[in-house]
Formats: C-alpha cells, structure tokens, sequence
C-alpha cells in the first residue's frame, strides 16, 4: 500500500509516495526524492552552521555579563584592600609618631629633673651640651637657638632684665645676624658675638671648640660683655654709638 510522505526543510518542500518498490524504471515520485535527498545532504551542514551561531549569539551576552561584572567586583575588591592599607600605613605612622613624641617629652622631663646648674655654666662639657639641646624647643644650630640659650643665660645666670636680653638681641644681630659660623670680612672677629680668638682663648675656650658650638659662643660674648660693660643694654648704648663694642 501505498504512503503520501511531505518533508519540509527551510523553503524546500519534498512530496512523495512510498510503498513497495516497482520493478519498473522509477517514476517521477522517486526521482523527486533522490533529488531531495542530495539537496538535503547539501542544506544539512548550512543550517546546522546557522543553529548554533544563533545559539552562541544567546550565549555570548550572558558570558560577557558574567565577565565585566566579575572585572567590577574584582576591581572594586582591588581598591577596598588598598584604601585598608593606606589606612593601616597611616594609622601605623601615627603610633610611631606619638611612641616618639611621648619618648622625647620623657626625655626632657628626665633631663630637667637630672640636669645640674652646671649645664648653665662656661663649664660645658659634651654631657652637659646634649642636655641643654635636648631641652630646646627649637633646632639647634639655627639663630631662634642661640637666643633661646642667650635668654635662658641672661636671666638665670646673670639674672638681668629681659630689657637687656633686647638690647643683647638687636646688638648681635647687627654684629653677626645671629649666625655662629660668620667671620668678619678680616677673619679677625668670630661667630655669634664677633670676638677675636685672644678673647675666646682668656675664658679658657679653644677657637676650634667656640666655633663648632654656639653655647660656647654665648658664654664667651656674655663674659666679655659683663668684664668690659657690666650689662648687654649698656654695651648697646655703646655700639650705637661706636657701631663696635
């Protein structure tokens, strides 16, 4: 008996009849479907070919979806653990900052309850140098140095006025703007007071030692000052006068 059969492929239609097969030569029927069959071995890869890039046109989106979005949390990952390091860095520095704050506020107070009067005195020895920087609120080697130490010495050795601390102060910074390494355009007069190395020798200093430390320049200049003019306001009076003391 025979079996109409129709198969439809993109815009291929095959119509034909099967049953069993005539001894006779084959009719149009059989022909169309041997036909059909080749077209269809040709059609075949095509359109597999096309299924699955649409298939990958639906799956690659999604593929990149998941990517940029795993690039954003990772980035956003990346820069969380860098904000907590610089956090850290920061906070560390801190410590350290207030470990050598506290450290060096010890150190002052252990050296203002151990510090004998000595350290005020000409008789500066290395010890007594270290203790009196350390005790500077300022650096030292810097003019705010010297006249930190000239102050202290102008009214807890010699308990002058702070009037004769001004005087003392406008007369050295005419004479060497507070520097303790100058030297007269001669090289006769030296350091903070501008005193000759006879001088410097008479109160027991070396002139290597009176230039390599400005304490010992202030001791010296406040020796001579007190020999020669009794007070630094009336050695003022004298160098505006004279321009020399």
């Amino acid at each position: 008996m025979a079996t109409a059969l129709t198969l439809t492929v993109g815009a291929l239609t095959v119509s034909a009849v099967t049953g069993p097969t005539p001894s006779a030569a084959p009719d149009s029927a059989t022909v169309s479907i041997a036909a059909a069959g080749n077209q269809l071995e040709d059609l075949l890869p095509p359109v597999a070919l096309l299924a699955a890039k649409s298939l990958s046109s639906v799956r690659a989106p999604a593929a990149a979806g998941v990517t940029a979005a795993q690039a954003q949390a990772a980035a956003a990952a990346a820069a969380k653990a860098k904000a907590a390091a610089a956090a850290a860095k920061a906070k560390a520095a801190a410590a350290a900052k207030a470990r050598a704050a506290a450290a060096a506020k010890a150190s002052r107070a252990t050296v203002r309850t151990a510090a004998p009067k000595a350290y005020w005195t000409p008789s500066l020895s290395k010890t007594g140098l270290a203790a009196v920087r350390a005790l500077a609120p300022v650096r030292f080697g810097t003019p705010a140095y010297s006249r930190w130490y000239a102050k202290i010495l102008i009214t807890r050795n010699y308990k002058w006025s702070y009037s004769n601390y001004q005087s003392l102060n406008s007369m050295w910074w005419r004479e060497s703007n507070w520097q303790y390494k100058v030297r007269s355009r001669s090289g006769k007069y030296l350091g903070l007071a501008q005193t000759s190395a006879s001088v410097i020798r008479s109160y027991g200093y070396s002139v290597s030692s009176y230039l390599k430390n400005p304490e010992v320049q202030v001791q010296v200049g406040l020796r001579y000052i007190k020999s020669r003019y009794k007070t630094p306001s009336r050695a003022w009076s004298f160098w505006r006068a004279h321009h020399w003391y």
